[in-house]
């Protein structure tokens, strides 16, 4: 292993045992991650049950508290998961959940594509995970096309992440033509009648400050 000092750093603090040693620590690799993640996939002293679909997967209850506030009120209560060691999810489906988990105990999302993030971010709005929604948002983001464009608007307005519905309403207004005439669209406008209004207000207001 190799590493390279930094000029400013002088000799005396370098040679001081204390700060030689915590510079060996700085330039060692972290295992942590993997070793969260062999904690996870190996159930190792395991505590807590999450039942989805067909699956028991087994968790630590430590880890979910730390992780999500939602988690951390459930099983610090004297609620009927925490009695009984066991929580059933059924508006997740177990894909999510599992991806979901992994970022819990690692940081880790993993390659995204458009449904994956789409479930990911709803889980991760029901159970308070910020750094998780954020990764899911930005992988919506950059995603964003003419036929998906209304599914994500629809899902910021619903979880109320007004980065993400700027974004898509910019989208509109970039790509209206295209938009507006679109199937999945004219289907946005049936289902949404309410947001497709709001929206067409903002197109109108951008359009109108893009004007003077």
């Amino acid at each position: 292993m190799s590493a390279s000092v930094d000029e400013t750093t002088s000799t005396s603090e370098i040679d001081s045992p204390s700060k030689k040693f915590l510079y060996c620590i700085e330039n060692i690799p972290s295992s942590l991650k993997n070793d969260y993640q062999n904690l996870y996939q190996e159930g190792t002293l395991s505590d807590f049950t999450i039942r989805v679909g067909d699956e028991s997967l087994r968790v630590h209850k430590a880890v979910l508290c730390a992780r999500s506030p939602v988690f951390k009120a459930m099983l610090t209560s004297n609620m009927k998961e925490n009695a009984e060691n066991v929580v059933d999810i059924s508006d997740l489906e177990e894909d999510t959940v599992r991806r979901m988990l992994t970022f819990m105990y690692t940081d880790m999302a993993g390659d995204l594509d458009w449904e994956t993030a789409k479930k990911l971010y709803f889980a991760a709005d029901k159970y308070g995970l910020i750094a998780l929604k954020r990764i899911c948002a930005e992988a919506l983001k950059q995603d964003l096309s003419v036929t998906s464009v209304g599914e994500a608007l629809v899902l910021a307005n619903m979880h109320a992440d007004d980065d993400l519905k700027k974004i898509t309403v910019d989208f509109i207004c970039d790509h209206e033509t295209e938009v507006m005439c679109s199937t999945e669209w004219k289907t946005f406008m049936a289902d949404e009648l309410q947001l497709a209004a709001e929206t067409m207000h903002h197109i109108f207001l951008k359009k109108s400050e893009n004007r003077h």
